[in-house]
C-alpha cells in the first residue's frame, strides 16, 4: 500500500485560468455525457468535442496528424475554426499518450482526470473512477482495479456546476459559486492522495488576519509556498512560520532560502517533492486561483497578496462558518459536501454595492501610470494572440476576459482625456478588477452629452458573438439611450464573424437603436 506523503498544494496546472473551467464543463453538456457511465467510449466522445472546438489541442513536436496537414490543423486552432469530424478522429486515433492516473487507463481517459479534477474539487462535477478500467498487468494489483471499477459512478454535472455554466447566471453569482467551491476544499486524501490535513483557503484568510496586524502588505510569493506546504489547520502556527521566515531571510529571500525552510522547518524532512521547481508555476497558480474569488488583492507590484478590504464581511463570514476541518466517511460524502451551495455566502456577492470612492478615475490614472500606455497596448496584443503570454506579475494573474476589460478601460482613459471613462467591472481596494458586473455594459465613455458604450470580448464564432454579445449589447445600449438619446455602441473582438454585421443590423431594426459598430482588437488599438 502506498504511504501518504506531505505534498505542496496545487489547484491545477492543466487549466491555468479559472475561466477555462467553465469552458471545459460546458463541453460535458455539449457532448451529452452528463449522467452517463464514465467509460472510455464517453470520455473519447468528450475529447472529440474538445479537440474539435480547440479547447484542447495537440501541438507538441510529436503530435501526429496522420493524413492531414499539421500546419492546416494548427491554423484552424489558432483561428478558432472547428475541425472536421474526420480530422478529429485521426488525431484521437494517433495521439494516445502514456499519461496514467490512478483508477484510469493510460491515455485519453487519464487525460480526462487531469483536466476535470479541479472541477470535481470545486463541486461542479462528480466522478470517481473509470467504469471499464482494463485488467491490471500484475495479478497483485487486480483486486485494487476491481475496487476501482466497482466504485465508479456515472459522470454528473452537479446543480452547482449547471448553474456555473448557465449563460443566464450573472457573472457575480458565477464568481460566488467558484468561491463557494474553493473555500470548501479539504486536503484530506480523498481526491488528492496526500498527508496534509487542512482547509487551505479559510486557513490562509485566518493567517493573513494575523499577519496584517504586523505588515499590511500580506504575504510574498515565496512565503505563500509555506502555506502551500502547510501540514495542519492551525492559522496561528502558519502565521508564526511566515513571520519567522521573514525574520530569518528578510524581504528578498532566495529560492534556496524557501527550499531550505519548506523542507527542513515546515515539512521536517517528510516531503513528497522539494519546492525547487515550484517557486514560479505553483505560486502563480495560487495567485491566479485566489484572486478570482475577489477575497484577495495584490500589493507591491504583484509581489504580495493580502486580504481585499472591500470584502471583509464575506471574509469574516467564511472564517466564522468555514474554518472547521471536517471528517467525511467516504469520498461520495465529501463530493456531496463540495457541491452544496452556501446561499449566505452567495449573498455577499449578489448584494455588493459599489463603493463610490473606488470608482473614481484616480484608480485608472494610478494603473496607467504604473504600466504606461505602451505596455497597455502590448498586453492587449498578447490577449489577441493565442500563442502569447503575459509576463507582467499583476496582469498575468487576472483572467483573460476580465484583463481585456481592464486594459481597454486604461486605453480609453488615456485616449479620451477630457471625457469620463466608467468601467463596470468590480474592483478591490487597489483598483484591480476582481469580477464582472452583471446587467450593465462593459465600459461607458461620456463626453458631454455624448455617450459611447464599449463592449470587449474574446468570444469567437457566430452563435457566441450574435447571442452572447450583440443581443445584450443592444439591450445595454437601450438603457444608456434613456439618459443619452444619441448613445452608440462599439463591439471589439479578436475577430468579427462574417455574418455578424447582418445580425447587428437586424437587431438595430428590431430595437430602433443605432447599429452596433463592429471592430477587431488589431483595428481598434493602434
Amino acid at each position: 500500500m502506498r504511504k501518504e506523503k506531505y505534498k505542496p498544494l496545487l489547484f491545477t496546472l492543466t487549466l491555468r485560468s479559472p475561466y477555462r473551467i467553465e469552458k471545459f464543463l460546458k463541453e460535458v453538456s455539449e457532448s451529452e455525457i452528463d449522467g452517463k457511465e464514465l467509460d472510455r467510449k464517453n470520455i473519447l466522445k468528450l475529447y472529440k468535442n474538445l479537440l474539435k472546438v480547440g479547447l484542447f489541442t495537440k501541438t507538441g513536436k510529436n503530435a501526429d496528424f496522420g493524413i492531414y496537414d499539421r500546419d492546416s490543423i494548427l491554423k484552424k486552432w489558432d483561428d478558432e475554426i472547428y475541425l472536421e469530424d474526420s480530422e478529429v478522429e485521426e488525431i484521437i486515433k494517433l495521439n494516445e499518450d502514456d499519461h496514467k492516473e490512478k483508477g484510469f487507463s493510460k491515455g485519453w481517459t487519464s487525460r480526462f482526470h487531469t483536466h476535470y479534477e479541479i472541477s470535481k474539487r470545486l463541486g461542479f462535477i462528480k466522478f470517481t473512477y473509470q467504469k471499464d478500467l482494463e485488467k491490471a498487468k500484475r495479478a497483485s494489483d487486480e483486486e485494487k482495479y476491481k475496487e476501482y471499477r466497482k466504485s465508479s459512478i456515472p459522470l454528473q454535472l452537479t446543480e452547482t456546476g449547471k448553474k456555473f455554466i448557465d449563460a443566464e447566471t450573472n457573472p457575480a453569482i458565477k464568481q460566488a459559486l467558484y468561491t463557494n467551491g474553493l473555500i470548501k476544499v479539504h486536503r484530506n486524501g480523498y481526491i488528492i492522495f496526500e498527508k496534509n490535513r487542512n482547509r487551505p483557503v479559510p486557513l490562509l484568510l485566518r493567517a493573513l488576519k494575523e499577519i496584517i496586524k504586523t505588515d499590511n502588505k500580506g504575504v510574498s510569493k515565496f512565503e505563500l509556498l509555506i502555506w502551500g506546504y502547510w501540514k495542519n489547520n492551525d492559522p496561528h502556527q502558519l502565521a508564526d512560520a511566515i513571520l519567522d521566515f521573514r525574520d530569518r531571510y528578510g524581504p528578498q529571500p532566495t529560492k534556496e532560502n524557501i527550499i531550505d525552510y519548506c523542507v527542513n522547518v515546515v515539512q521536517g524532512g517528510d516531503i513528497k517533492r522539494a519546492p525547487a521547481s515550484l517557486t514560479s508555476d505553483y505560486v502563480d497558480n495560487y495567485f491566479r486561483y485566489l484572486h478570482f474569488t475577489g477575497l484577495f488583492t495584490y500589493r507591491g507590484a504583484g509581489r504580495y497578496i493580502t486580504i481585499n478590504s472591500e470584502m471583509l464581511d464575506a471574509i469574516d463570514y467564511i472564517i466564522d462558518k468555514h474554518s472547521e476541518y471536517k471528517d467525511f466517511d467516504n469520498e461520495l460524502d465529501y463530493l456531496e459536501f463540495l457541491s452544496s451551495i452556501d446561499e449566505n455566502l452567495v449573498g455577499f456577492y449578489s448584494d455588493v454595492e459599489p463603493n463610490e470612492k473606488l470608482t473614481k478615475s484616480s484608480f485608472l490614472q494610478k494603473w496607467l501610470n504604473e504600466f504606461g500606455i505602451e505596455t497597455v497596448k502590448k498586453e492587449i496584443e498578447v490577449l489577441a494572440n493565442p500563442k502569447s503570454k503575459s509576463t507582467n506579475n499583476i496582469l498575468k494573474n487576472i483572467i483573460a476576459p476580465l484583463r481585456l476589460e481592464f486594459l481597454t478601460s486604461l486605453y480609453l482613459f488615456d485616449k479620451f482625456k477630457n471625457c469620463e471613462v466608467k468601467p463596470s467591472y468590480k474592483i478591490d481596494d487597489e483598483g484591480l478588477p476582481t469580477g464582472f458586473a452583471s446587467g450593465i455594459g462593459d465600459i461607458e465613455v461620456i463626453c458631454g452629452k455624448e455617450a459611447t458604450l464599449y463592449e470587449v470580448t474574446l468570444q469567437t464564432g457566430y452563435n457566441n458573438q450574435a447571442m452572447n454579445e450583440i443581443v445584450p449589447i443592444d439591450s445595454h445600449l437601450s438603457d444608456l439611450g434613456k439618459k443619452y438619446p444619441n448613445a452608440k455602441a462599439v463591439m471589439i473582438a479578436k475577430n468579427i464573424h462574417e455574418r455578424l454585421p447582418d445580425a447587428a443590423e437586424l437587431k438595430a431594426l428590431q430595437s430602433g437603436n443605432e447599429v452596433i459598430e463592429l471592430t477587431t482588437i488589431k483595428e481598434f488599438f493602434v
